[in-house]
């Protein structure tokens, strides 16, 4: 009984834990430098970053605030463990995720960051990067084109593995 106790405790602190992260994201371009900026509204640059598939590097970023254009983020490469953490503004347009499919192979897009809103259902056509628009905790806004037209939404089934769509 006891140790029940303990196993259920310690599993509703991961659960907690994992819903308390933030967003997550990955350099979406490959072999291109991307700049990492001072703060929101400057082109001051305090750093480059670029996946490097000759290499195998690839980057990581927790989205920690966002402005218009930008996301202040932590990047991580995470083909070198010991490499340093960064943190910088880089524009939106290079952050990316893959999305889940539900059991039935379906997307579901909400509405707003709420599990209990009505969603829309989107086939998963293939498996592709889809850009960060926004983040509200761990949730992502997402503009998605599915058979032919544009879908835009919030979803917190994605994955931020550069190395597999998680599936």
């Amino acid at each position: 009984m006891k140790t029940i106790l303990i196993s259920l405790v310690i599993m509703i602190c991961y659960v907690y834990n994992m819903q308390a992260q933030n967003a997550q994201s990955f350099l979406k371009v490959n072999n291109t430098m991307v700049s990492v900026y001072k703060d929101s509204l400057t082109d001051v640059c305090i750093h480059t970053i670029m996946n490097d598939t000759l290499f195998e590097h690839y980057y990581e970023m927790t989205l920690l605030e966002q402005s218009k254009y930008r996301f202040y983020v932590r990047i991580r490469c995470v083909s070198q463990y010991n490499s340093p953490q960064l943190y910088g503004w880089v524009d939106k347009s290079y952050c990316g995720v893959y999305i889940y499919s539900g059991k039935d192979g379906m997307w579901r897009l909400y509405s707003s960051p709420d599990k209990k809103l009505p969603y829309i259902l989107l086939p998963n056509e293939k498996t592709k990067i889809i850009e960060v628009l926004a983040f509200e905790g761990r949730w992502l806004l997402l503009k998605i084109e599915c058979a032919g037209k544009i879908h835009k939404g919030w979803i917190l089934d994605y994955c931020s593995s550069i190395y597999s769509s998680c599936t």
